[in-house]
């Protein structure tokens, strides 16, 4: 049943935990807090910690592989996020960005055969002229 004790010590696990977990192992908690709290424990959990509740059912899908397959090791379940996820490289994004940065900042202060490149234009400057 959910009391206000259980919502005092949720907030206080997170508060603590939040900073050491990872991905997998923050849905993994989530998903034991819910099942010891029984009905009412996905709005309680995601409510208290800022999960979202497709997060929490996602730990609770992946703790019922755990059980199922009998993993020794959380690691053993492989990736933390699906192929793909993730920012996308600059490079795969805009392909011509490393020419176009070369072209802003070719006149080259310095030693010319040094790889350190020296400009006076500042990184905000640059910025602006390679959204341009």
């Amino acid at each position: 049943m959910v009391t206000v004790e259980n919502k005092m010590s949720i907030s206080d696990k997170f508060f603590v935990l939040q900073t050491v977990l990872d991905e997998r192992t923050r849905r993994l908690w989530a998903a034991t807090e819910v099942r010891t709290l029984g009905f009412g424990g996905v709005s309680l959990v995601a409510q208290q910690t800022g999960l979202a509740r497709s997060t929490i059912y996602r730990g609770l899908d992946e703790l019922k592989q755990i059980e199922a397959d009998r993993y020794a090791d959380i690691a053993e379940l492989g990736r933390l996020r699906r192929p793909g996820a993730g920012r996308k490289s600059i490079l795969e994004v805009y392909p011509g960005v490393t020419n176009t940065l070369e072209s802003l900042i070719e006149p080259v202060r310095g030693d010319p055969e040094s790889p350190l490149r020296w400009t006076c234009k500042s990184t905000r400057r640059l910025a602006e002229e390679l959204t341009t």
